[in-house]
């Protein structure tokens, strides 16, 4: 995308893919490809004087195997959520005053897991970013609610009624023997109800994350056998 912007062709573009990275044509023309999309989305967005915000909420229903990720079992520090929003509020406080002016262009959830926050404790949060951030020019609200394990009505309910344009419902692996060693306490059949119910309440922008190369799969090429 910057060889594009800097005034490079999409073919000058490939062919130094393909010399600096080896890369086949296939993919050089794949990734300008997206990259030119991802140009038409940023488009809207004021980059000189917008920002976008993060809030993160690092915590998780349990932590998976291959995790790196600044996260830790809700269920180990649920006594001590209210004091971790009451900082989360003043830091929005902070920010809020420091972006004074600047036009706020997108807002993300992540994690963690931000639906490991019980309904009430997600419609508090919300509730008080919206009173701290001017909303009128955002243009994607995303929350990230990854793990079916941490889905419920009640929830969707809460983000559907704040405006949440888009969510995350993270399956890693439709296989259930990986799913259980890395850690995910929850079923294949759990993420397509949790899809499905999304669906039912309105949800039309939603991600599924997916990781290749996660323990216990063995893969096949031309008839050998990698290492699981």
């Amino acid at each position: 995308m910057g060889q594009l912007k800097a005034g490079m062709t999409e073919e000058a573009v490939m062919d130094d893919m393909e010399k600096t990275y080896l890369a086949s044509r296939e993919k050089t023309s794949l990734c300008v490809d997206i990259a030119r999309r991802e140009m038409e989305l940023l488009e809207p967005l004021n980059c000189e004087s917008g920002y976008s915000l993060y809030v993160g909420i690092p915590f998780c229903p349990t932590t998976c195997l291959y995790c790196s990720f600044t996260s830790y079992p809700i269920s180990l520090w649920k006594d001590r959520m209210d004091s971790y929003l009451e900082a989360l509020y003043r830091e929005m406080d902070y920010v809020a005053q420091v972006m004074r002016g600047r036009t706020l262009d997108t807002v993300y959830f992540g994690g963690g897991t931000p639906t490991s926050l019980k309904a009430s404790q997600l419609d508090a949060l919300i509730t008080r970013l919206k009173e701290t951030f001017p909303f009128d020019q955002v243009k994607e609200f995303t929350v990230e609610a990854g793990r079916p394990d941490s889905i419920t009505e009640e929830k969707f309910a809460v983000l559907k009624k704040h405006g949440v344009t888009r969510i995350s419902i993270n399956p890693q692996t439709m296989n259930q023997k990986t799913l259980d060693l890395i850690g995910r306490r929850h079923t294949v059949e759990m993420v397509e109800e949790s899809f499905h119910m999304a669906r039912r309440m309105g949800f039309d922008n939603i991600n599924m994350d997916l990781i290749l190369g996660l323990p216990g799969r063995i893969w096949r090429t031309c008839g050998a056998r990698s290492p699981a």
